[in-house]
């Protein structure tokens, strides 16, 4: 096992980085101190490029423990923290055991005894993994690695104090810089105590410094890590154009008798329809515009069946010479918006406008059947009310037959993260073969347009349906999210 920590001291050499060392970050005339913590000398003017990327640091006077190595000591051992504290003296044992011990020649307290006895340390294993991986861990440092004398400072830019509103009396303090300024003040006090010869005074200030080391750790990693820390927040926040993010599941296996039926697989991820009307707005959108000017050409009238039972009758309306308006640019994004937030609307029948005001809803017809042929025996007309969810699961069909999609989960880690795939369109759980206008469509989401509301929803696929072998490499599970 290689761990590669930071190597401090190379760090502020190799970077020519400066010290500060003023507890007091403004003068009188709120001008930042030469050698504070906003210093224009160290970090650079505000605005500048330097003040994003200059780091400076903290001269300790002495050894301190590296925060991530104090945190795995103490949770190997609670008897470190009581040693770096100074309450209680210690001794190690033959077996590199840490005990408690009256006050003798062989026993010792804080922070340096610990640095003395560094190789003798040893803690025993259990039958933890994670306890193991931290043995490892400690095991894998160098005593040099695992002790620093120097604090690094983040740049001022990510710490900055805004002055203007300093009148106001709003002035924001990033609790960051409280956390260097007491470090600064106890390294002072530090020294100018250390000939005192009370060394219990010693150890309790070096344990608090040693405190603000590990909480100044924990903020920035609180920063930066799970859903709102700040890289995951930069990736999954930005605007990017014609993306999506999709919670994955589980493929559905037990619907298919043959590999090649399958609608996840090694090539193709199954993406629900909602997403797609999203991610290929403009082509959907031209392919909506496009079917409605068909179905509407130098269509004049529409026949429309009234009355009921023996009073039934066919009435011809005419269709408004405006009817297309309907079905713009913006008012298909309205109705894809709608699909996409409302799911409950997703069965909504599509009324289309007469010249004498009154709507007619449009129609649906396909072949429900088992084999190619829709004249087969085995065929059963389907006729109801067309949806929204028809024309955007055929629309979804036609559209991304030639494309693909790239599969991303973040954080990006290798080059298995990310992946192209082929797209198999999911609607709802329930499909069944269909045959619409002389083309077939093996798997038709089942629509009832008499539902209620409040059951349509749950009718859906709306989630990610990532092929089994690509989990590992993406390093998810059926919990994880894919962008």
């Amino acid at each position: 096992m290689k761990i590669d920590l930071m190597d401090v001291e190379k760090f502020v050499e190799v970077n020519n980085i400066k010290e500060v060392s003023n507890p007091i970050s403004f003068n009188r005339d709120n001008y930042p101190t030469e050698d504070g913590l906003f210093s224009y000398e160290i970090f650079g003017r505000p605005g500048s490029y330097d003040r994003k990327t200059t780091y400076a640091y903290i001269d300790l006077k002495d050894y301190f423990i590296q925060p991530l190595v104090y945190k795995n000591l103490i949770s190997l051992n609670r008897k470190i923290e009581e040693c770096v504290s100074g309450v209680s003296y210690f001794i190690i044992n033959e077996s590199g055991e840490l005990l408690r011990s009256e006050e003798n020649q062989y026993s010792g307290t804080g922070i340096n005894f610990l640095y003395d006895n560094w190789e003798k340390l040893n803690f025993k294993k259990t039958n933890s993994t994670m306890r193991d991986e931290r043995l490892d861990f400690l095991k894998a440092i160098k005593k040099e690695e695992a002790f620093i004398r120097k604090q690094i400072v983040m740049p001022a830019f990510y710490r900055d104090i805004n002055l203007s509103e300093s009148s106001s009396g709003n002035l924001k303090h990033d609790p960051i810089n409280d956390m260097y300024i007491r470090i600064i003040r106890l390294v002072k006090a530090l020294e100018e105590n250390k000939n005192s010869g009370i060394d219990f005074i010693s150890n309790s200030t070096k344990a608090n410094i040693q405190k603000y080391i590990v909480e100044i750790f924990d903020s920035i990693i609180g920063l930066t890590k799970k859903k709102n820390g700040l890289f995951r927040q930069a990736v999954m926040g930005k605007s990017t154009d014609f993306s999506s993010r999709n919670v994955i599941s589980a493929a559905q296996f037990n619907t298919v008798e043959k590999y090649d039926e399958m609608m996840v697989d090694m090539t193709h991820t199954g993406v629900p329809l909602a997403t797609l009307l999203n991610t290929f707005s403009p082509f959907i959108i031209k392919w909506v515009q496009d079917f409605f000017s068909r179905q509407f050409e130098n269509l004049k009238f529409v026949p429309a069946i009234e009355g009921k039972g023996k009073d039934t009758k066919e009435v011809m309306y005419e269709v408004h010479p405006n009817i297309l308006d309907d079905f713009s640019y913006d008012e298909i994004k309205k109705k894809i918006n709608l699909y996409t937030k409302a799911p409950s609307e997703r069965f909504e029948t599509i009324p289309v406008k007469m010249k004498n005001g009154k709507m007619l809803h449009l129609f649906y017809k396909g072949y429900n059947r088992e084999f190619n042929n829709p004249n087969s025996k085995d065929s059963t007309i389907e006729t109801r009310y067309l949806t929204w969810t028809d024309i955007f699961y055929q629309a979804a069909i036609d559209v991304c037959k030639d494309k693909h999609v790239y599969i991303t989960r973040y954080p990006l880690e290798d080059y298995f993260n990310i992946y192209p795939s082929k797209i198999s369109v999911l609607s709802t759980f329930k499909t069944k073969p269909q045959f619409i206008e002389g083309k077939y469509y093996p798997n038709y989401p089942v629509i009832d347009p008499n539902l209620p509301k409040s059951k349509v929803q749950g009718l859906f696929i709306d989630s990610l349906q990532v092929f089994n072998a690509y989990l590992a490499g993406l390093g998810g599970d059926f919990d994880g999210k894919i962008q």
